[in-house]
């Protein structure tokens, strides 16, 4: 009886790790991390999920209002409204069409929007950021129209 019991358990935990660990290997192997996750583990080559709140003036300085001056970088957060500078994580945009396409300078339209930038991780304005971004994607335009980006 206690055999069979042990058995049944095993099963249901079979059972329960066969659904949920599917899943969680797609979140990976996708390789989108949050922005708290690329600040406290600043290494390596990742896609981050953020909303953009602002431009970074230094590691501890954003400009989180319009007019932009800054076309060269933006700050990520997990929320749109994050003011907490130990939570917004600034992003290099390199020159090109990464810039071109996100900098709040000629795009203020994109505060507070939802991106994906894939980059390397690794100190920027001496604290942890996102350099030599590859690619990007916008997510959500927090129900506005992008039209100027179409």
């Amino acid at each position: 009886m206690k055999k069979n019991g042990i058995s049944k358990l095993f099963f249901a935990i079979l059972i329960v790790l066969s659904t949920v660990l599917p899943n969680a290997a797609a979140a990976k192997a996708e390789g989108t991390i949050s922005v708290m996750e690329a600040i406290n583990n600043n290494s390596g080559t990742a896609t981050v999920k953020g909303y953009i709140v602002g431009t970074a003036k230094s590691g501890t300085s954003y400009q989180q209002t319009s007019p932009f001056t800054e076309s060269t970088n933006i700050g990520i957060a997990d929320s749109p409204d994050e003011t907490d500078v130990k939570k917004i994580m600034p992003v290099q945009l390199p020159a090109g069409n990464i810039r071109t396409a996100l900098n709040l300078v000629e795009h203020p339209e994109l505060l507070k929007v939802q991106v994906t930038i894939t980059g390397k991780l690794e100190k920027y304005f001496s604290v942890p950021g996102l350099k030599s971004a590859t690619d990007y994607t916008i997510i959500s335009d927090g129900g506005r129209l992008l039209n100027s980006l179409m």
